[in-house]
């Protein structure tokens, strides 16, 4: 279904009613909540209330003005969407730089935040991605100091990118077998994945991408399920290290960057552990 927000807007948020209500963020900057709906869906929707939520401009939402691609409209969606489903509280899932909004969510609304579970998530997005830009460059057989200047990392980091694409090595970015990979293409070939570009762009050159939130970490003292997986070259397989919640619990996955479609039983038995103890 599709949900007006406050400026007009109509963003897509997919609910799946069975429990603990659950809200879902994708990941990109600029992905969308559709495959993970597919692949993990059917075993979440089992215990949890299900709100897949495609951020505005990504996937089965409204494109919008690019002036409104910021975090903190995102959060303020967010809100929205809690507030038209009439949930008290939700539990809050992560993936990747979905994770990151999770975590400032719950830092701005931390009453109506019960549990983060963040999964291969960045909290510092300049440090992922100068990461990523040294290990595409070493699968590409060259070597490379990052710059730390915003605009000049992002550059070399695209056009990393777009070469690991023509080299055929980008799946190795994101998956530990690349075979996983066309799991995760069927589930994303379809004709209502329509992200905006400029989403992407925008957060990429935003303030949020050079600030370590790691630090904060201290400050969201409820549960939080950190997901991570030990090939994921996407984020950095050690980046989760740095996170200090005071009531979080770590789980290591033998995946890359999207577990929901490769260590898949593992993937739901930290999840279903995680409810467990915590409820």
């Amino acid at each position: 279904m599709h949900i007006q927000l406050s400026d007009g807007c109509l963003v897509y948020a997919n609910k799946r009613v069975t429990g603990l209500p659950t809200l879902f963020l994708h990941g990109g900057p600029g992905y969308w909540s559709g495959s993970f709906e597919q692949l993990a869906g059917p075993i979440l929707e089992k215990t949890r209330t299900m709100i897949y939520l495609d951020q505005r401009g990504c996937g089965r939402s409204q494109h919008a003005p690019s002036s409104t691609y910021r975090y903190d409209r995102l959060l303020t969606d967010m809100e929205e969407v809690r507030r038209f489903f009439g949930f008290h509280k939700w539990s809050v899932f992560g993936h990747s730089f979905g994770g990151l909004l999770a975590f400032l969510y719950a830092l701005q609304y931390p009453n109506r935040v019960d549990s983060l579970i963040l999964c291969n998530t960045t909290l510092y997005m300049a440090e992922s991605l100068t990461y990523q830009l040294k290990y595409g460059s070493n699968l590409l057989g060259k070597t490379v100091n990052p710059p730390t200047q915003t605009s000049l990392l992002v550059k070399h980091f695209q056009d990393t990118i777009i070469q690991l694409r023509e080299a055929g090595n980008w799946e190795r970015i994101q998956f530990q077998h690349t075979a996983h990979a066309k799991r995760l293409e069927q589930a994303d070939d379809r004709p209502d994945n329509q992200s905006d570009h400029r989403f992407q762009q925008a957060f990429l050159h935003s303030d949020l991408f050079a600030i370590d939130y790691r630090k904060r970490t201290t400050e969201f003292v409820k549960p939080v399920l950190i997901l991570a997986g030990k090939h994921d070259h996407a984020i950095g397989p050690h980046h989760y290290q740095r996170f200090s919640f005071p009531n979080q619990q770590i789980a290591l996955l033998d995946c890359g960057h999207h577990p929901y479609a490769e260590d898949v039983a593992s993937f739901y038995k930290d999840i279903e552990q995680f409810s467990s103890v915590k409820l």
